[in-house]
């Protein structure tokens, strides 16, 4: 959450959350370490059987 605020990562080309953001900004937050040109963003998340 520190570097979602935070931190400036300006070589970043790749942002993996482990968790699901809990709110929009989180995810805008997060998204946005990722912003550099062929930059990748993942989300993992478990699969619900239900």
């Amino acid at each position: 959450q520190v570097l979602e605020e935070g931190l400036n990562v300006p070589g970043c080309h790749l942002v993996i959350r482990f968790d699901p953001p809990t709110t929009g900004r989180s995810f805008i937050q997060s998204r946005g370490r990722a912003r550099m040109p062929n930059s990748d963003y993942v989300l993992l998340v478990r699969r619900h059987v239900f």
